[in-house]
């Protein structure tokens, strides 16, 4: 199960940095900024929480 989330993330994470550019459906302008904010936006919170977790998973031992 775990596996399979990692996979489908990666696979998520891939497909939608390939959605923002130009040669797809937002093109230039806002949308396609604003579609990058929102992506590490994202990113920066899971990492945040990752780092979160193991700090207190550390702090437990």
């Amino acid at each position: 199960m775990r596996l399979h989330y990692i996979l489908l993330s990666a696979f998520f994470f891939f497909t939608n940095t390939a959605n923002a550019h130009t040669d797809t459906f937002l093109g230039e302008g806002a949308h396609h900024n604003f579609y990058h904010i929102l992506f590490w936006a994202i990113c920066a919170a899971v990492v945040f929480t990752i780092f979160r977790w193991v700090r207190a998973k550390r702090m437990n031992k």
